[in-house]
């Protein structure tokens, strides 16, 4: 529930992404891979949440988040690769 609360307010984005996706795949994994995909029971939702987590651990927070606003400086910096 706090992960939720922290992607939601924007703080420790790429953390909580990542424990996001351990949680999503020990949820398939251990819980509901008999279910079947779809259906009650199934893990649709669960491989839906796994790839949002991904898209931001790989895209970090947006413009908007609060890490920037109140601390005034991101936790991880993004890498800027020169050409």
């Amino acid at each position: 529930m706090t992960g939720g609360i922290l992607l939601i307010l924007g703080i420790v984005i790429r953390i909580t992404s990542i424990l996001f996706i351990v949680e999503m795949i020990g949820a398939v994994l251990i819980v509901k891979a008999g279910n079947g995909f779809t259906g009650e029971g199934g893990y649709e939702v669960d491989l839906l949440l796994m790839a949002i987590s991904i898209s931001l651990l790989l895209s970090g927070p947006g413009r908007i988040h609060i890490e920037r606003d109140v601390l005034k400086r991101e936790i991880f910096q993004r890498s800027h690769i020169k050409k």
